[in-house]
């Protein structure tokens, strides 16, 4: 956990986050692509089994990498394949979107689905790469920092404006018709985020003290089971994420179910994407200051506490007769959109606050030689959470959103009870060791 801090790694991985942040929220995964792929098919449930195509291509790419990058010394180049995936995969995507007319929709909903699956396996391989090269230059008392740097910056920029750009793309004052205005959005993400990529691929990379063999995909199985058996950390880790991933699973159909619903127009996920930013935003800064100083346990609790409002707000949102407007004539302050915003409110605080203790858990617990695999079998034995958003989608579809998000609610109530059992690594650690990387 404590190893000398690179400065010039630091750094660039700040800069490549804030970079790659702003362009990604043109292609956000909880608003954005879950309304295209809405637009494109008219089935909730088809969304649903988008998020399980890319879950399960994320799994078995880290499960089948992880043992090659175990027992090689430099990770950075993995990182830099990656975002060929990535981009060319989304330009793809675009492609299709643009001659929609001439494709038909079936076709074009088919490409759309294999390309977002395609960018999970890269998003996967990057992850893999991305968090050893960290690991390897930041110390645990400085990761918080890191990422809320990262978080802060391209919240910032993406609130100020991917939000307002997609808010306009999408909604009836936009210049493009649907699925056009998509393509566009799909093809600014790539661009913004190349930038990114590039700039983490200028970092200087220390070798990893890598495993002595490669071992074969049944080996490597193997392995993994005897990681969780022997690791009592590793073990109550995955048990609490599996239990957080299941009742995530809801997020994506905060936007359906406005849309389906409450016949919102699509120009309601650029507000709901500003106001899942913003709490993003205020997330980061308080998980940042909790991981440096507390622990990432603590971050990983509050995670679950927000998913759990979350989850609540949602449940309310579907009892409640929210139908007539307030006496305002601006849409953003319509009652639907206070509402159900606050579900946003709280998934911005899940996000940020599990997108900087998770990994910075792994990487406490995780030893140098096998960090690769531990973020692997991570995800490989969460792997049936990709089973979960195609049963809420058809959920949502044949018995309504209410018993959706009513699951969700109860499986994060569940999950507060596990992370609350998850053991702080940084205990073990001398006061002296601490302050000395302060």
């Amino acid at each position: 956990m404590l190893v000398p801090l690179n400065l010039r790694t630091y750094r660039l991985a700040i800069t490549n986050g804030i970079i790659a942040m702003a362009g990604m929220r043109m292609a956000d995964e909880g608003t954005v692509l879950p309304l295209l792929v809405l637009r494109l098919s008219g089935l909730a449930w088809v969304v649903g089994v988008m998020q399980g195509l890319c879950a399960i291509a994320r799994t078995v790419t880290q499960i089948v990498m992880a043992r090659r990058l175990d027992a090689i010394e430099y990770k950075l180049p993995a990182y830099i394949a990656s975002t060929f995936v990535r981009g060319l995969s989304l330009l793809g995507a675009a492609v299709a979107l643009m001659f929609a007319d001439r494709l038909g929709s079936t076709p074009v909903l088919v490409i759309v689905l294999l390309a977002l699956t395609v960018r999970s396996i890269g998003g996967a391989l990057s992850t893999l790469g991305f968090t050893d090269v960290i690991a390897k230059a930041v110390p645990t008392t400085k990761r918080g920092s890191l990422w809320m740097w990262r978080r802060l910056g391209g919240l910032g920029i993406a609130l100020l404006v991917s939000a307002p750009f997609v808010k306009y793309m999408i909604g009836p004052r936009g210049w493009l018709e649907f699925p056009q205005n998509f393509a566009l959005l799909l093809v600014i993400s790539v661009a913004v985020s190349a930038v990114a990529w590039v700039l983490f691929g200028l970092i200087h990379e220390s070798p990893s003290r890598s495993s002595s063999r490669r071992l074969g995909v049944l080996a490597h199985l193997v392995h993994g089971v005897r990681l969780v058996r022997r690791h009592r950390e590793y073990r109550r880790y995955i048990r609490a994420r599996l239990l957080l991933g299941a009742a995530a699973g809801i997020r994506p159909f905060f936007v359906v179910f406005a849309s389906k619903v409450w016949h919102l127009s699509d120009e309601v996920a650029g507000t709901f994407l500003a106001l899942q930013l913003g709490a993003e935003i205020v997330g980061s800064v308080v998980a940042g200051q909790a991981s440096d100083r507390i622990g990432n346990r603590s971050v990983m609790i509050i995670a679950s506490v927000a998913l759990t409002l979350a989850a609540a707000i949602a449940t309310a949102a579907t009892f409640v007769g929210w139908g007539v407007p307030a006496s305002f004539p601006d849409s953003f302050t319509s009652q639907k959109i206070l509402v159900l915003g606050g579900a946003f409110v709280g998934a911005g605080f899940f996000m940020a606050s599990l997108g900087i203790g998770s990994s910075n858990y792994i990487m406490d617990i995780a030893p140098d030689r096998g960090r690769p695999s531990y973020l692997a079998f991570a995800s490989g034995f969460t792997l049936p959470l990709a089973l979960v958003p195609p049963a809420y989608g058809w959920a949502a579809d044949a018995i309504g959103f209410r018993i959706v998000f009513m699951t969700g609610l109860a499986l994060s109530l569940v999950a507060v009870a596990l992370v609350l059992r998850l053991p702080e690594p940084r205990d073990e650690l001398s006061g002296e060791d601490l302050e000395a990387q302060q």
